[in-house]
């Protein structure tokens, strides 16, 4: 083949990368898959992991025609190598590999192949961004996506419900909450948004880039007033002060560099971040901010205190040695977490510490830590020098140091996500592409020639031969990781799909019952919805543990037509509902062994089998809780739970024990309080019964729940056993839950 064209089969390749990267930066904010428990990661990683996908096709075609690998690198690109081998090491040494790889309930967004996708896309942008003009296409993209960010993000913060325009969607929508993630996410989003208009307005000095100062303008604007809005959440606050100060720094070390002819266009420079300081610490003055937000809640994730994300991480690293160098695992810090969880915290489950470094600390180890603050260090060392040899040429240099220095700070106040990820990581790679062309001494192309595959004969019939295999091959092989990743997103859809079905059941009787057909119907839906999803991701935990559960609850349906009908086949479908609750159950603690969650499920799924009147599974049930224990000790429930079961077995020894348990660890809790007060009374110990029920009484009384029927029961049993001590005959209700 010619070199010409050879030269245009690159050229046109190179077109699409670069599409394609504008069109992920344009959409990756609001790519979104509402799930209750993540709202937003699993959408972005797919996304990522689509795009990725296909520009690393384009790439390996363009390789396989050319015969020739040509990229850049500079000296830092070592520590970019050394921080993805810690990750591969991390995940070789995790004990839940499956977990290190496809993230907490296959996320993907901190797990290896997410964040690899990342670093692996960010790398190869530089063997398609070359010129300034590409550059500022990307920022332009960027800027699109942050105007389409904020102003979605505003109009749920005022009220509006952004998932209105998908009728089965609608009620999973997070009012008052941004599209991005939390409050502070937004508002680094934000930050570095405005510094890339700001930069995009000093590329349009250059008359061959082409003039969109206009588009700039815009997109300050528009996220300076979300900015604003959404810095009064505190840790946002802090974030944006902090991006404004450093700003304000660098602007007058550079009107320092300045000639005397351009230091009155960086005085004026230097007023908007200004303004931008006064109006957020206006924003903070309630009268103020009354006016813009009114009673406007801004809503924030529950984060772990400092010194709770420090107990999580010390219990990580102090385990083993191999854990204090390579970390438990990627995306395992829930896992920790858990186990360690404060009873006030016992219906939360919460993936991320309290910033970004203890976080990857915990999951990463201190080798991560090591690589991540030497990356640190070279990114200050790069905005010193460039501002110690500063000339007007830099000035956009210096301008990227500073985004990349923030993005960094951020790690100590912050977790990141996927899209912050992404955003640090792609300002590297176009850090790497303007020094080429500004100052081509700090970076090398490095150039790797392939071997020869046919594609230089000439005259010959079959020269083509090879690389139109390999090409296809290379084609068949993203086909197939595309259609993966389209059957996780369907199956994503499915379970949103029976998450937005189950809110608007549950607030369609707050007030009154369903009926036995509407519970029918209800179950035999969710069944329906789980049944597909489970089709489409057969190796999601998080799905098979749902589908088991779901089973359990349908085979209560069929089990109360067949006690109505006496049919045969209703009988065949409870056990092989049975039998499907057993399988998905197990292929969920199998798939992700780490995960408290897993064998919690199996425990509840042996509790609804005795609910239903299985007694010869007691046993079974009280060993998945005694598994799931040891993964979470300071779950009371569990604890209840087996009294509840020993109870039945009637060894009234070990309920107590268990109930004991219980209230040694919530000492408020009622149903613990009953059943110890039903054991005492059989056997024959009335005081100590009547204790345990003044107890439940006075914890009622002070909740004002004097009106319910429980409160009536305690109360006339504190009477019969006042007047009869020895009666011990009489129990108040406690089924299992």
């Amino acid at each position: 083949m010619s070199k010409n064209k050879k030269r245009n089969i690159n050229t046109i390749i190179e077109s699409i990368q670069k599409i394609l990267l504008y069109i992920l930066l344009i959409i990756l904010p609001i790519v979104i898959l509402p799930f209750p428990w993540d709202f937003m990661e699993k959408g972005v990683s797919i996304a990522i992991l689509s795009f990725t996908t296909g520009i690393v096709t384009l790439e390996v075609v363009k390789i396989i025609w050319s015969e020739k690998f040509l990229f850049l690198k500079r000296s830092s690109d070592t520590i970019l190598f050394s921080l993805f081998v810690s990750l591969v090491l991390t995940t070789v040494f995790a004990y839940d590999t499956n977990l290190s790889l496809f993230g907490f309930n296959y996320r993907f967004s901190a797990g290896l192949i997410g964040i690899g996708s990342i670093l692996v896309l960010t790398f190869l942008s530089r063997s398609f961004l070359s010129k300034k003009k590409d550059i500022m296409n990307v920022i332009n993209a960027f800027l699109l996506g942050s105007i389409l960010t904020s102003f979605f993000s505003l109009i749920s913060l005022f009220g509006g419900n952004i998932l209105n325009a998908i009728p089965k969607l609608s009620s999973l929508s997070e009012v008052g909450f941004p599209i991005i993630g939390a409050p502070v996410v937004l508002v680094i989003y934000n930050c570095v948004a405005i510094l890339f208009s700001k930069i995009s307005l000093e590329f349009c000095k250059e008359k061959e880039i082409g003039d969109t100062g206009w588009f700039s303008i815009i997109a300050i604007i528009v996220n300076t007033v979300s900015l604003l809005c959404f810095a009064v959440d505190p840790i946002a606050l802090i974030t944006s002060i902090s991006f404004l100060v450093i700003w304000v720094a660098v602007s007058i070390v550079i009107l320092d560099k300045e000639s005397s002819s351009s230091k009155k266009s960086q005085i004026s420079s230097m007023i908007l971040p200004i303004i931008i300081i006064v109006l957020a610490l206006l924003m903070q003055i309630d009268e103020i901010s009354n006016i813009f937000l009114k009673d406007i809640e801004v809503l924030s994730p529950l984060i772990l205190s400092i010194d709770f994300s420090w107990q999580v991480v010390s219990q990580s690293l102090m385990s083993s040695l191999k854990n204090g160098i390579f970390g438990v695992g990627l995306d395992t810090f829930g896992t920790v977490f858990t186990a360690l969880k404060p009873i006030s915290l016992t219906g939360i489950d919460l993936v991320n510490g309290f910033n970004e470094i203890l976080t990857s600390l915990s999951n990463m180890g201190f080798l991560w830590l090591v690589i991540w603050l030497i990356l640190g260090w070279y990114i200050g060392k790069d905005l010193v020098n460039d501002l110690k040899n500063y000339n007007k040429e830099k000035k956009i240099l210096v301008l990227f140091d500073t985004i990349l220095l923030f993005i960094f700070l951020t790690s100590f106040l912050t977790t990141y996500t996927a899209t912050l990820r992404f955003v640090f990581f792609l300002t590297i790679s176009l850090n790497v592409v303007l020094r080429s062309l500004i100052d081509s001494e700090d970076v090398d192309s490095l150039l790797l020639k392939m071997w020869t595959m046919g594609t230089g004969g000439k005259g010959k019939k079959g020269a083509l031969t090879i690389p139109i295999f390999l090409t296809g091959i290379t084609v068949l092989i993203s086909l197939l990781l595309l259609f993966k990743l389209g059957s996780i997103t369907i199956s994503s859809l499915y379970l949103l799909r029976a998450e937005n079905y189950i809110i608007e059941e549950n607030e369609k009787y707050i007030e009154i019952a369903p009926t036995s057909a509407q519970q029918s119907e209800f179950v035999d839906n969710i069944y329906s919805w789980y049944k597909q999803a489970l089709r489409y991701d057969k190796r999601n935990p998080l799905v098979n543990r749902k589908f088991s559960l779901i089973a359990i609850d349908k085979m209560g349906v069929v089990f109360s037509e067949y006690e109505v009908e006496e049919d045969e086949t209703l009988l065949n479908d409870i056990v092989l509902l049975r039998n499907e609750a057993f399988e998905y159950s197990k292929t969920a603690i199998n798939l992700s062994p780490s995960l408290y969650s897993g064998y919690n499920n199996r425990a509840l799924i042996y509790m609804g089998l005795v609910n239903l009147g299985y007694t010869d599974y007691i046993r079974d049930a009280i060993s998945a809780i005694d598994e799931a224990i040891v993964f979470k000790p300071w779950d009371y429930q569990n604890y209840y739970h087996k009294a509840q079961l020993y109870y039945l077995l009637q060894d009234y020894g070990a309920a107590l024990d268990a109930s004991t348990q219980t209230l040694t660890i919530n000492g408020s809790y009622i149903p613990a309080l009953v059943i110890s007060a039903n054991i005492n009374g059989i056997q024959g110990k009335t005081e100590i019964q009547l204790s345990y029920f003044e107890a439940v009484k006075t914890i009622l009384e002070a909740n004002d729940q004097q009106d319910t029927q429980l409160y009536i029961d305690i109360t006339e049993q504190i009477s019969n056993i006042e007047v009869i001590p020895e009666d011990t005959g009489s129990e108040v209700s406690h089924e299992i839950e």
